[in-house]
């Protein structure tokens, strides 16, 4: 059985690819390890170079949001968040509500995380909340 972690992760590379055919898009999965994107996805005549997710982190203190870690250990106490010049998509599987959300780099460039809300906050506040209904694929 494969740990947890990485199962999640084919998971969610596997939600991509399905996405991908939904909606006629092309992926390739690049031959060798190392780069910071997994997949480069052809949709309307782009490439994009995506990196996938799988977001059910909890954040603390709060209902409603899912969480997920943006930074890859490069080194021995060194996280390096992506930014857009290694990405130009973030492609996020948040499996409570079984969709794909997609992120330019003007969401994610340089942060080390995202709370992604999948229900409305109970103040009503809208303001610097990413909701995921705004960012399906």
């Amino acid at each position: 059985m494969l740990p947890d972690q990485i199962r999640k992760a084919e998971i969610a590379m596997m939600k991509v690819g399905i996405r991908a055919l939904q909606v006629g898009a092309f992926v390739s999965k690049p031959i060798f390890e190392g780069a910071r994107y997994d997949y480069i996805i052809e949709r309307d005549g782009k490439l994009y170079r995506a990196q996938v997710k799988y977001a059910d982190g909890k954040p603390k203190r709060t209902v409603g949001a899912v969480q997920v870690n943006l930074r890859k250990q490069i080194k021995k106490n060194k996280n390096c968040p992506y930014n857009g010049d290694e990405i130009d998509a973030l492609l996020i599987h948040v499996p409570k509500i079984d969709k794909i959300c997609w992120f330019g780099p003007e969401v994610f460039n340089g942060k080390q995380g995202l709370y992604i809300r999948i229900a409305p906050t109970k103040s009503g506040r809208v303001k610097g909340c990413l909701a995921a209904k705004d960012y399906l694929w």
